[in-house]
């Protein structure tokens, strides 16, 4: 099953991702945090950008581990966000808070040779 994604406001770059399950992360420890999304089609010329919500680090203490995610149009799985808890103490997330935000973005192709290689998963894992 896949999450409907909405734009919070009418001028909304970004529509906002949700936690399927509440999760502790421990002080000094990183999470992949499950949304329940997955990109609907492969669209050309498209990255789907992935930031965390300015309320998550502000009032949780919570930072993107990789500052800002990219998910290319191909991938298939399930859209994860990896969260670093920089707190003393575990920070819960509860089950459909907003936790992130992803922004679909034009970039620009054919500059880069590329590679006869289908997508075989994801963080980091394109070459293995």
């Amino acid at each position: 099953m896949n999450k409907e994604l909405v734009h919070q406001t009418k001028f909304s770059a970004g529509a906002d991702l949700t936690c399927t399950e509440a999760i502790t992360i421990e002080p000094n420890t990183t999470k992949l945090v499950k949304t329940g999304y997955f990109l609907d089609e492969v669209l050309d010329g498209v990255v789907y950008m992935l930031f965390a919500r300015s309320s998550i680090a502000y009032k949780k203490g919570l930072l993107l581990m990789n500052g800002v995610g990219v998910i290319d149009a191909d991938y298939d799985k399930e859209v994860l966000v990896m969260y670093r808890n920089v707190t003393n103490e575990p920070v819960t997330l509860d089950k459909d808070e907003r936790i992130a935000q992803i922004v679909p973005m034009n970039y620009i192709t054919g500059i880069y040779k590329v590679k006869d290689q289908e997508r075989s998963g994801g963080f980091g894992s394109t070459t293995k």
